[in-house]
């Protein structure tokens, strides 16, 4: 417990036990700001790289995670999604943004279920991830940018306070990377 409370995944309560966080709109807002000066700083090294088999590899992700989408298969598809951004992380061979980025990428959900709830609209659309690695393969990191802010703004643009209670599944949040 205290490594999902040093993770802010839960909060623990003196005598009261613990329970699944709940971030504020703020710290949400807050969060995909981070998101995307981490992810823009990810693309740049990519980019950079200039690596057709890291291309190659980025389609062999995306293949899968629209096969998954077309066949129904949410269950795949949503954690395909989201490896999509950990794995450009992990391609861009920068420990420290790579370990930010899987940080917060851990603590999105939470704020996606506290503030927007689990409609299919919240999660990553599989077009937008193409249109970022066409661009990373064309060398153009700022329309990758531009694809990546526009990407992540779908999503934070809808956090606003809502009523519902948050209902994760705390096993799939934490899934070893």
């Amino acid at each position: 417990m205290s490594r999902l409370a040093n993770s802010r995944l839960v909060v623990q309560l003196p005598n009261r036990g613990a329970s699944v966080a709940q971030p504020s709109v703020e710290e949400g807002r807050d969060l995909f700001a981070a998101r995307r000066a981490i992810e823009n700083a990810i693309i740049e090294i990519l980019v950079s790289r200039n690596d057709a088999g890291l291309i190659t590899h980025l389609r062999n992700l995306l293949d899968s995670e629209q096969r998954a989408y077309q066949q129904g298969d949410s269950k795949l598809a949503l954690p395909l999604s989201v490896d999509f951004h950990r794995q450009l992380a992990k391609l861009a061979g920068n420990s420290v943004l790579e370990e930010y980025l899987n940080d917060i990428i851990r603590r999105t959900p939470l704020v996606i279920l506290t503030h927007l709830g689990s409609e299919s609209e919240n999660a990553c659309r599989n077009h937008e991830h193409e249109a970022i690695v066409d661009a990373i393969a064309a060398g153009d990191a700022k329309k990758a940018g531009q694809i990546m802010n526009q990407h992540l703004l779908h999503i934070e643009n809808q956090i606003s306070d809502k009523a519902e209670e948050p209902q994760p599944d705390l096993a799939a949040l934490l899934l070893p990377e």
